[in-house]
């Protein structure tokens, strides 16, 4: 394949070529031809390892930053489900404080109204109680005013007339 490409170059020189002048351009063409022949034989070689050796990089890097980018792609993703889990679990928090809040709210609503109505019963308790005290003091200031003077004789209706107008 390289020596048709070689003949090709080199047609034009051999069709252009004429005896007439006496040139040596037949000469000069096989010496450059041999020249170039050489030259590919000792740089061809060298040239295909360069040219070997840069593809080779370049697939290397390729691939590396082919990895990287796969790499940067799973940590966003998961990134991405770790938000959506975090997400979830910050809805859930909040509805369970949400929970416990009414809960507190009712036990304390519970706790506050057992504890207002202990408190109207002993008011009552006490009212009463002292109604009671009151009542019996009035009784007794009446009748220790009543036999007091010593010369005062009721009868029990009397008696008991005038303590329902000092009560009452």
């Amino acid at each position: 394949m390289k020596l048709k490409y070689t003949f090709l170059l080199l047609l034009p020189t051999f069709l252009l070529a004429s005896e007439e002048g006496g040139t040596d351009i037949i000469e000069r063409t096989i010496n450059f031809s041999i020249f170039a022949a050489i030259l590919y034989y000792l740089i061809a070689d060298k040239a295909k390892a360069f040219f070997t050796g840069r593809t080779k990089d370049i697939a290397d890097r390729l691939s590396s930053l082919e990895s990287k980018l796969q790499e940067t792609k799973d940590l966003k993703s998961e990134a991405i489900a770790s938000v959506d889990s975090a997400k979830r679990s910050s809805v859930e928090i909040i509805e369970l404080a949400h929970k416990e809040v009414e809960m507190q709210s009712a036990k304390l609503k519970d706790i506050f109204e057992h504890d207002v109505a202990y408190l109207e019963k002993s008011y009552e308790d006490k009212k009463e109680i002292l109604q009671k005290k009151m009542t019996e003091e009035v009784v007794s200031e009446v009748i220790n005013d009543l036999f007091a003077d010593g010369g005062v004789s009721l009868g029990d209706d009397e008696l008991v007339n005038i303590i329902n107008k000092k009560v009452a």
